[in-house]
């Protein structure tokens, strides 16, 4: 027989077990989720450096852990990280197949993020410089969330500037949502950086184009900022470049041969050969008209 004092301890031992499990904090997702995403983010980092090896180990990792818990978003990009580093080693059979599973949770499990096959086909035409696709085919939802709509945006602009036909309401669509985002504090934003960086760049590209040379600078500060502050060192070369370009374009070449020489040395470490042969031809300009 339990005595009274007992039962008064168990009651109240039972008590503090439930007052222990009440104030439990539930999780606001897996450990899986937060281990897959650190992983895809771990990825994308070794893909923007040109570690196509690790980068391809940590994207299938993160791939498997996705399906473990059926996360089609986080599985479509996994999927589209590993099809772009596929085109970057001209491995062009195994890219599209990574494509065709892409469009197949697209189109058969989750419609709603059909939107990462989009940037994946945007990411290619931009390779193949087919920019009239680019213009006809980059259309910013507003469905799409302020990361999807940027990314979108940016490739329409940049492809619309080089062909000179740039919509004006796009430039002002995509200026909006780059300054949203500008004010926020680096730790409450929520933007990828290299998306804001991309998007600044675009901008600046466009305006260069127009020959709005302030303008120009005045994003291309913004984009070297968050390329240089995030280690986005691949796309600083391209926002040195372009610095370069506008200070050509006012006829201040000793101000440009800095910066195309930094450019060069960042081109050269990641051994783009297109971009180093439009730097020394730069710099052959350079040359030729003296300073």
């Amino acid at each position: 027989m339990i005595s009274r004092v007992s039962k008064l301890l168990l009651l109240a031992a039972l008590a503090l077990i439930m007052v222990a499990c009440s104030s439990l904090k539930q999780p606001l997702q897996p450990q899986a989720k937060f281990n897959a995403d650190n992983a895809l983010k771990l990825a994308q980092d070794y893909e923007q450096q040109k570690r196509f090896a690790n980068a391809i180990d940590t994207y299938v990792f993160a791939l498997d852990l996705y399906r473990s818990f059926a996360n089609t978003e986080g599985q479509m990009y996994c999927l589209s990280g590993l099809a772009r580093i596929k085109l970057e080693q001209s491995d062009h059979d195994a890219a599209d197949e990574y494509r065709y599973e892409m469009q197949e949770i697209a189109e058969q499990i989750d419609p709603d993020n059909a939107v990462i096959l989009l940037l994946y086909d945007l990411h290619k035409l931009q390779l193949d410089r087919n920019y009239q696709e680019i213009s006809i085919v980059a259309v910013a939802s507003e469905k799409y969330t302020d990361s999807q709509k940027m990314q979108v945006l940016s490739y329409k602009i940049q492809a619309d500037a080089y062909l000179e036909n740039t919509d004006q309401s796009k430039v002002r669509q995509l200026e909006r949502l780059a300054a949203k985002h500008f004010r926020k504090p680096l730790r409450k934003r929520q933007i990828n950086p290299q998306i804001l960086s991309q998007a600044a760049y675009s901008l600046a590209y466009h305006y260069y184009v127009a020959g709005n040379l302030d303008k120009a600078d005045y994003y291309l500060r913004r984009s070297v900022n968050l390329d240089y502050s995030y280690g986005n060192f691949a796309s600083l070369g391209y926002s040195l470049w372009l610095q370069a370009k506008t200070q050509m374009a006012r006829g201040k070449n000793v101000e440009a041969l800095s910066l195309l020489l930094k450019a060069r040395q960042v081109f050269q470490s990641y051994a783009n050969l297109e971009m180093i042969s439009k730097v020394e031809a730069d710099l052959d300009k350079i040359a030729v008209t003296g300073e």
